[in-house]
């Protein structure tokens, strides 16, 4: 029986030091202030090759200038669950290149404050 609890207690044990040596992926700092269409959110589409794919022929344009039309046009803002947004959730899940975790903030929080078109 001894041995049983001596077991358990060195499990436990190996546990909580096996996980306190994990690496925490670092979480980009929230957004502070108005965010910006053309400013902030609109580069990122280039940054991340997304006009290559998303041209003004494929249904999306998220080319300068055409972005936030063609983003609306395509209902892909929910201004009611800004994290079920299409251009926010959909880069995350299906696409080879994502968004960094800084753009990603930096996106929901355009769509938090209503994405306008400023």
């Amino acid at each position: 029986m001894k041995n049983k609890h001596i077991r358990f207690a060195f499990v436990i044990a190996t546990i909580v030091s096996l996980n306190s040596c994990l690496y925490k992926t670092p979480i980009s700092e929230p957004v502070e202030g108005d965010v910006s269409f053309m400013e902030d959110v609109e580069p990122i589409f280039e940054t991340q090759g997304c006009v290559a794919c998303h041209p003004s022929d494929a249904g999306l344009d998220l080319m300068v200038g055409k972005a936030y039309e063609s983003i609306f046009a395509n209902s892909f803002v929910d201004l009611e669950m800004p994290e079920e947004s299409i251009i926010y959730a959909h880069p995350k899940e299906s696409h080879p290149k994502t968004y960094t975790p800084a753009e990603a903030n930096i996106i929901l929080a355009w769509i938090e404050q209503g994405a306008e078109d400023n």
